[in-house]
């Protein structure tokens, strides 16, 4: 969440939600490194999510979790 706050003017390109005429974010990543996973934020507005291409090898235990967060636009 907290990567989809504006604290700045709204074409600002330090935001890390960008809504402008010419920038749109469609996906975000965050790492939290303490829990071992990975958090992917999607806005289905702005992107077609297919899934994960998991090419874990058999019988691999991965060491970090993925989560899957679809995003109402903002």
């Amino acid at each position: 969440p907290a990567l989809a706050q504006q604290p700045f003017e709204p074409d600002s390109n330090y935001n890390m939600l960008r809504r402008t005429s010419k920038m749109v974010t469609s996906s975000q990543v965050a790492m939290h490194l303490d829990n071992q996973e990975m958090i992917f934020y999607y806005f289905p507005d702005d992107c077609e999510f297919l899934g994960i291409d998991d090419r874990t090898p058999e019988g691999h235990q991965p060491q970090v979790n993925i989560k899957i967060i679809k995003r109402p636009d903002s």
